[in-house]
């Protein structure tokens, strides 16, 4: 667990499965990201399961839930995924609670914990329209640093893999 002057980051649990529809039903939210919008409540509790089994089989990726202290409300999502060529971060966060700052005070503290267990490099992978992303990662010590073709698929906006932008962690 992380605490932050607003936030727990925490493991995920089944009762976060209402709160995972809600942010991963919204389309503008999730369009970018590695799944379609969540349709059901039974697709939020399989997400949720499989959060889970990140955390128990001690996966290389995991995903904090994102949860404001008060009032106490689960608001998104950060996984975190460690190799040897140090972290890589992505973020979704509910639009009720964009442009707050939540998901700036969670990255800096996962980068700050990532630091404190050794990892120096620490990376995102954004779409290359996701301009949005794009500025709140500069905004946060981010650096795009190449283009990757053809990278990743967005089953929400089709089937081909689309390019993305490799953004390394320049702060201190």
């Amino acid at each position: 667990m992380i605490e932050t002057q607003r936030l727990t980051l925490r493991p995920p649990i089944l009762s976060d499965d209402e709160s995972v529809l809600e942010y991963g039903s919204q389309g503008e939210t999730v369009k970018y990201l590695q799944w379609k919008p969540l349709q059901s409540l039974q697709e939020a509790q399989d997400f949720v399961n499989r959060a889970m089994r990140e955390w128990q089989n001690l996966d290389r990726t995991r995903s904090w839930v994102l949860e404001l202290k008060n009032p106490v409300v689960t608001i998104g999502a950060l996984r975190a995924t460690a190799s040897q060529e140090g972290l890589e971060i992505g973020f979704v966060v509910n639009a009720k609670y964009h442009r707050q700052g939540y998901a700036s005070e969670a990255i800096r503290a996962v980068v700050s914990r990532a630091r404190l267990d050794g990892l120096s490099r620490i990376s995102a992978i954004c779409d290359a329209q996701n301009y949005a992303s794009q500025r709140f990662l500069e905004r946060n010590c981010f650096k795009a640093v190449r283009r990757l073709r053809r990278r990743l698929v967005h089953p929400a906006l089709g089937a081909k893999p689309r390019d993305c932008i490799l953004y390394q962690y320049m702060g201190s």
